[in-house]
C-alpha cells in the first residue's frame, strides 16, 4: 500500500474518533476529562470565546491608532511577544497608511541595536507585549527605554494582576489581555489585534473573518470542520510513519510558515505525534529519501494558487495538504483554523505533546560547568565558515549514519544580516544531507530535540563582557539561556556540537 492510501486510511480513523468521541463539542466546552486539557496549556482556550473582549478593546485601540498618526508616528517597535503574527501583520496585511511593525525577541545587545536604529529611521511606538517570559521582554524595555524615556512613546500588553499591569501608569495606554490565552494563540487576541490596527487592518472586516471561521471549526461534524481534517491529516502522517511536516506557502503569504511552525511547536508540541515541522524554500530539491519521510501542508492565495512543492510531494507519494485562500485578508480566516487544529492535533495524539520534558529556562543562574565533556566546541569566524565546515562533515558521512533530522539551534544575535546567513546555512546543509534541516531558536523546540534522531548545532557568539552595565547584563542573560539549553541537551543524552562565532 502506498504512503498516500495508508494515510487516506489514517485520516479516517482519526475523523471517526473524532466523532465517535465528540472531541470537537468537548473542546469549545473545555471538557477537563480530554487528554488536550488535562494540562496547564489549557489556560490556551482563552481565544475560542473571546470575540466579546476583543471588540469591547476595540474603540480605544482605534482611538490610539488615530491620535499616534496624527502625532507623526510612522513605526512601530512589538517588544516581546511569543507569536509572530505582528511580522505576518506587517508582510502580509498592512494597510495603506498603517505604521511599519518590526518585532524585538531577542535580548541580544547586536539585536536590540538594529531595531533601535530601524526605529531611530522614523518616529517609533514601541509596544510591550508581557508573555510568559517577562525576565527577558523587561530587558527589552529597559534598553529602549534609555533610548525613549518618555511614556508617552509607550504602549502596554498584559493581563490583569501580571507584572505589567501593576506598572500601567508607564504607558500611554495600557490594554488588558485574557489570562487564558497563551503564546502563539495571542495572533486573534488581544496582543494580535493592537499591532493590527497601528498597522491599518481594517480589523473589523478582520474580526469578521475570525468569528465566521471560528464558527465553521466548532462544527461538531469532524469531516465538515476545516480545522478537525487539518489535525485528522496531521495525526494520520506521523501514525504512518512520516517524520517530518514540511510547511509551505505562496510568496504573498510567506511569513505565515514560520507563524504556523511556532504554533504547532508551543501548542501541540513539537513531536506532533511523531513529525517535526521544518521550512523549506519554494525551490528546495529534496531526494526520494527524503520525500519517503515528508509530509506536506501548504497554504497559497488565488493569485499565487500552485505550490511545487505540493506537486513534488503527490509526485512522490507523500501525504499533501493544500489549502488556497482567496486573498492574503484571509489570513485572519487561516489562523484559527490553524489554532482549532493545534489543540485538536493534541487529543488525537492522546495529549502526549503536552507531555514532553521541557528545560526549565526560569532560573537565573547560570547552570555550572554545563556539560562541556560532552560533544565538542568549535571556534569559527563565521556562519559562512560554519557552513563549509559541516557540510563538509556530512558529505563524509556514510548513507547509514545520517542522522534523521539536523537540527541547528541559533542562539547568535537576531539581526538581519545572521537571518541571511543563516537562511544560507540551511540552503548548504539541505543539499549536503538527507537529513530535514531545522533551524530553530525557540526553547520550545527542545522537546522535539530530545526525542528525535537528531544530530545537533548549537551556534552562538562568542562570549564578551561588555563595559555598559545594561549590556553586560543582556549579553550574561543570552548567554545564560544558551547554556541551559546545552545542559538541557546533555543532560538528556544527546551528544552537541557547540560553533563559538568569534568574528
Amino acid at each position: 500500500m502506498n504512503a498516500l492510501a495508508t494515510s487516506d486510511d489514517a485520516i479516517a480513523r482519526a475523523l471517526q474518533r473524532l466523532s465517535d468521541d465528540k472531541v470537537i463539542e468537548r473542546l469549545v466546552r473545555r471538557d477537563g476529562n480530554l487528554s488536550a486539557l488535562d494540562t496547564p496549556q489549557s489556560r490556551q482556550l482563552g481565544w475560542l470565546d473571546h470575540l466579546p473582549t476583543l471588540q469591547e478593546q476595540l474603540p480605544r485601540i482605534t482611538v490610539l491608532a488615530r491620535v499616534t498618526e496624527r502625532l507623526g508616528y510612522d513605526r512601530a517597535l512589538i517588544l516581546g511577544g511569543q507569536s509572530s503574527w505582528p511580522t505576518v501583520i506587517d508582510q502580509h496585511l498592512r494597510g495603506r497608511r498603517g505604521m511599519r511593525l518590526r518585532q524585538l525577541t531577542a535580548a541580544h545587545p547586536r539585536a536590540i541595536a538594529e531595531a533601535l536604529a530601524w526605529a531611530n529611521k522614523g518616529k517609533a511606538l514601541f509596544v510591550v507585549i508581557a508573555d510568559d517570559d517577562w525576565a527577558k521582554t523587561e530587558l527589552l524595555y529597559r534598553a529602549c527605554r534609555r533610548q525613549a524615556p518618555g511614556n508617552e512613546h509607550y504602549v502596554g500588553v498584559g493581563r490583569r494582576g501580571a507584572a505589567l499591569s501593576e506598572r500601567s501608569a508607564e504607558f500611554r495606554e495600557f490594554f488588558t489581555e485574557s489570562a487564558d490565552i497563551l503564546g502563539p494563540f495571542t495572533a486573534t487576541s488581544v496582543s494580535g489585534l493592537v499591532p493590527a490596527v497601528l498597522a491599518g487592518v481594517v480589523v473589523r472586516d478582520a474580526l469578521a473573518r475570525v468569528e465566521e471561521m471560528l464558527a465553521e471549526t466548532r462544527e461538531p461534524a469532524a469531516d465538515l470542520n476545516p480545522a478537525a481534517t487539518l489535525a485528522a491529516f496531521l495525526a494520520a502522517a506521523g501514525a504512518v510513519g512520516h517524520r517530518h511536516l514540511l510547511i509551505s506557502t505562496s510568496k504573498d503569504v510567506r511569513a505565515l510558515s514560520t507563524w504556523i511552525a511556532e504554533t504547532l511547536t508551543a501548542g501541540a508540541g513539537p513531536r506532533l505525534g511523531g513529525l517535526v515541522p521544518w521550512l523549506a524554500e519554494a525551490d528546495a530539491a529534496l531526494s526520494q529519501e527524503q520525500w519517503r519521510s515528508t509530509a506536506v501542508v501548504s497554504s497559497t492565495t488565488f493569485a499565487h494558487p500552485d505550490d511545487s512543492l505540493v506537486e513534488a510531494g503527490d509526485g512522490a507519494g507523500s501525504p499533501t495538504s493544500h489549502v488556497v485562500m482567496p486573498a492574503a485578508d484571509d489570513l485572519w480566516s487561516e489562523a484559527v483554523r490553524w489554532q482549532m487544529a493545534t489543540l485538536i492535533l493534541s487529543e488525537l495524539t492522546d495529549g502526549s505533546a503536552f507531555r514532553v520534558t521541557q528545560p526549565d529556562f526560569s532560573a537565573s543562574q547560570r547552570p555550572t560547568n554545563p556539560g562541556s565533556e560532552a560533544g565538542r566546541t568549535l571556534a569559527v569566524p563565521s556562519i559562512k565558515a560554519l557552513g563549509g565546515q559541516l557540510s563538509n562533515e556530512l558529505k563524509r558521512q556514510a548513507e547509514g549514519e545520517a542522522k534523521d533530522t539536523l537540527v541547528v539551534l541559533s542562539h547568535v544575535a537576531d539581526t538581519e544580516a545572521n537571518g541571511h546567513r543563516l537562511a544560507a546555512l540551511i540552503r548548504r546543509l539541505q543539499a549536503a544531507t538527507a537529513s530535514a534541516v531545522v533551524v530553530t531558536s525557540d526553547a520550545a523546540q527542545l522537546s522535539a530535540i530530545s526525542s528525535a534522531d537528531s544530530q545537533i548545532v548549537l551556534i552562538r557568539d562568542a562570549e564578551t563582557t561588555p563595559s555598559d552595565p545594561l549590556e553586560k547584563e543582556l549579553a550574561t542573560f543570552t548567554r545564560t539561556r544558551s547554556d541551559q539549553a546545552l545542559a538541557f541537551l546533555q543532560a538528556i543524552g544527546h551528544d552537541v556540537t557547540v560553533a563559538e562565532v568569534v568574528g
